[in-house]
């Protein structure tokens, strides 16, 4: 007798980064000097879990009844003022001005991606990723009954734009509509941003074809605050949106849970806007709907943190500086591990900034377990494996490059 539904057969999680990270973990408790590059969070160079202390003050000063209580379904509107300021900064006015908008607080950017996915995409839908991509991307899209393509994300050092434009219209030829994943600044596994002129290019380009087609843009900015090489510069990206003029519909999804280092507490939001404001309206209402059918409402933490940093201008500046000093941890890290890739001649995908660093391999699941031999754990990907430089100590990427060199199958 069958008892779950016919479409749960396709649910299969496989090697998720997650269970590779728990084996990872596991062996380092045993064996202190193995080096675990797989999990996408930020440890100290003591191999710890990194907490921003001003985070962790306010976390435990935080109102206990206010914390235990149920939110808004959309994260009240204090939450909502707070993470427009905090996601679009100097750039929010303008903004508003051009689109209808609107906000909702999601369980991590996770929880945002499944919401929008879940809501406009059908069974007969194409979702436009690129080749090298966050492996969950496919679970989310997944249990939407969707499908996805990709596109060849680079051409050379810089992005492929003409391998977009041509898979995109492929997808619009076949399905009269356009769903388009975009993970940027600081794409996860690559680190690669988009400079200014690419993504220009890629709104120009879904502006016009939203002329004619229903074309959303689903835009992950999980590791915004970890891009650029000045934090000023991170928000300027989104001053390119202006140019819309069509009913192109835009869903940014935001990741407080890395913004503020506190994972496991799943904060993120869901920021629709458009032209359109039919469209924002109907944003709205079913996102509100999935979201109250789905996880009822959203974690309570990470809603009184962003709302207590906005509120408070020497809190919110205090945690900055500290943000600031990470990045620079970041890319000390970074910087380490590509002069001595570039010295023992490791090819790497086009690295930029941010958490992570992808190397292309024949034999990924291999490599893999041959390095696992090292107690060197990495993730393996499609043709690729990523090293996690947020998780790995400025003492164990020395040598760690000619390792993997050697290791590569």
């Amino acid at each position: 007798m069958k008892y779950a539904n016919a479409f749960t057969d396709t649910f299969h999680l496989g090697d998720d980064i997650l269970t590779i990270a728990s084996s990872a973990k596991s062996r380092k408790k045993e064996h202190p000097e193995a080096i675990d590059a797989t999990i996408g969070a930020l440890l100290d160079e003591q191999g710890k879990l990194l907490a921003f202390e001003s985070i962790e003050t306010l976390r435990c000063n935080l109102d206990s009844q206010k914390l235990r209580a149920y939110p808004p379904v959309d994260g009240g509107k204090d939450f909502q003022n707070a993470v427009r300021n905090w996601v679009f900064k100097d750039k929010r006015a303008a903004l508003e001005s051009h689109f209808h908008m609107t906000s909702l607080a999601t369980p991590g950017a996770s929880g945002a991606l499944s919401n929008i996915l879940s809501n406009y995409t059908n069974e007969d839908d194409i979702v436009l990723i690129p080749d090298i991509h966050w492996s969950n991307y496919q679970a989310i899209i997944g249990q939407t009954k969707a499908t996805y393509d990709t596109y060849p994300l680079f051409e050379g050092d810089h992005f492929n734009l003409s391998g977009f434009k041509e898979k995109a219209l492929d997808v619009l030829n076949k399905t009269g509509k356009l769903v388009v994943l975009l993970n940027d600044p600081s794409q996860n596994p690559t680190g690669y941003s988009l400079s200014k002129t690419e993504l220009q290019s890629i709104i120009a380009y879904l502006d016009l074809q939203a002329k004619s087609h229903p074309v959303i843009l689903i835009y992950d900015i999980a590791y915004l605050d970890y891009a650029d090489t000045d934090y000023s510069l991170t928000r300027n990206r989104f001053e390119h949106f202006l140019a819309i003029e069509s009913d192109l519909l835009v869903a940014v999804c935001f990741s407080a849970s890395k913004t503020f280092g506190v994972y496991g507490l799943r904060g993120g939001a869901l920021i629709g806007f458009s032209r359109n404001g039919v469209l924002i309206e109907e944003f709205s209402r079913i996102s509100l709907y999935k979201a109250r059918s789905t996880w009822s409402c959203p974690p309570t933490t990470p809603i009184h943190i962003m709302t207590a940093l906005d509120q408070d201008d020497t809190l919110r500046m205090t945690f900055i500086e500290e943000l600031k000093a990470v990045r620079s941890l970041l890319q000390a890290r970074a910087h380490a591990f590509l002069v001595e890739a570039n010295e023992v001649g490791l090819k790497m995908y086009p690295y930029k900034e941010g958490f992570f660093i992808t190397i292309p391999c024949q034999h990924p699941q291999k490599t893999y377990q041959s390095l696992m031999t090292k107690d060197i754990f990495v993730i393996p990907l499609s043709n690729a494996i990523r090293v996690a430089v947020a998780a790995i100590s400025l003492k164990e990427i020395k040598g760690l490059p000619e390792i993997i060199k050697a290791h590569l199958q």
